[in-house]
């Protein structure tokens, strides 16, 4: 189960018409609803258009009890995967359980549910149910649902619907290393006479292209620029862009943030630089270099650096200098001098 699509808007109207009205081949459903105007239809049974419509004037005349919310249309499309089927009413109860563990409880917010079997999955014959949910932000006490974090929310509040309901669990945006196009922005690309990558595809791989023997941060950047990508940086990010369609790291998925390509670096660079070391033959074996205690915190942060505790001692000299004064050179301001001279560090890198 994945989420399609999350918006605001300020008109019920113009969302029930897209939803529920719009023509299509195979025509929508009314999964449920909690306005007492309407009742849950049977299936296959459809609704005069005016159902719709006298729908939107019911949630706009509550909504008007705020006169703080802008946008108090909320529209969220839920997918099912391409393996699994549901029944009406299993639709209806991850509706209304999902809204309710979403903090959209029905009965406090209204809610409208339609489904829809009118588009396939991508590069398939095969028909990809799925939901809308028309729900009003304002409730019948006139407070509003907060937006504050709410894809995340929705994500979490998924997951535990997919549990209950034996449904394949999805992995949330935050845990996978490389974010994939919505099945909303996969349909829309449909259709289109050329294949062409999408936009976030197309940065994914420019990104993997570039940082391939890049040195650093700052080459993978001019990299990118001399390719034709426009990079914005901040302090502790950055974003990405190709004809005019930007995303920030995060939106590429977490291996693409501007702390990971750190790592990515630092992590290559002490590759190189322990294999170099292993061959060299200078070295002797009773040479020791200590270095500090950060390893198990270092490994957690994402960085297999080989380091060891300050009671264990690398074999060879040349081989723990070399390791060292790498990730100096790439990321300068994590370490500092003790005072005998050798390099510490003296702090993590974050996510």
């Amino acid at each position: 189960m994945v989420i399609a699509q999350v918006s605001t808007s300020q008109s019920f109207h113009k969302t029930h018409r897209y939803t529920a009205l719009r023509q299509r081949e195979v025509a929508p459903k009314l999964l449920y609803s909690s306005l007492p105007e309407v009742t849950p239809l049977d299936s296959g049974e459809a609704f005069p258009p005016e159902v719709p419509l006298r729908l939107a004037d019911s949630m706009e005349a509550q909504a008007r009890k705020s006169t703080r919310v802008e946008k108090p249309c909320y529209h969220l499309a839920l997918s099912l995967g391409e393996d699994e089927r549901l029944s009406q009413f299993e639709w209806y109860q991850l509706a209304t359980g999902f809204l309710d563990k979403a903090g959209l409880r029905v009965g406090k917010y209204q809610s409208v549910a339609y489904l829809h079997e009118d588009t396939q999955f991508p590069d398939s014959d095969q028909v990809r149910p799925h939901i809308h949910l028309v729900v009003n932000r304002v409730g019948a006490d006139g407070r509003a649902a907060s937006t504050s974090w709410d894809y995340y929310r929705f994500q979490s509040a998924l997951r535990e619907v997919e549990a209950e309901m034996g449904l394949r669990p999805e992995p949330n945006s935050w845990e996978v290393d490389q974010r994939r196009d919505t099945p909303g922005q996969v349909h829309r690309q449909q259709g289109e006479a050329e294949a062409a990558l999408s936009a976030r595809a197309a940065l994914q791989q420019a990104v993997d292209s570039e940082l391939e023997g890049a040195s650093s941060f700052e080459a993978v950047v001019q990299r990118l620029e001399e390719a034709g990508t426009d990079v914005r940086l901040s302090h502790r990010g950055w974003s990405l862009a190709q004809d005019g369609v930007a995303f920030a790291g995060y939106q590429l998925g977490r291996q693409y943030t501007r702390p990971a390509i750190e790592r990515q670096l630092v992590q290559a660079q002490a590759d190189q630089a322990v294999e170099a070391a292993g061959n060299d033959p200078g070295g002797s074996a009773g040479d020791s270099i200590e270095v500090d205690d950060r390893s198990e915190e270092l490994r957690a942060q994402g960085a297999k650096l080989p380091l060891t505790t300050t009671t264990e001692q690398y074999p060879m000299q040349e081989q723990g200098t070399a390791v060292v004064q790498a990730l100096h050179d790439l990321a300068p301001r994590e370490f500092s001098r003790s005072e005998g001279g050798s390099l510490q560090w003296k702090a993590n890198f974050a996510d």
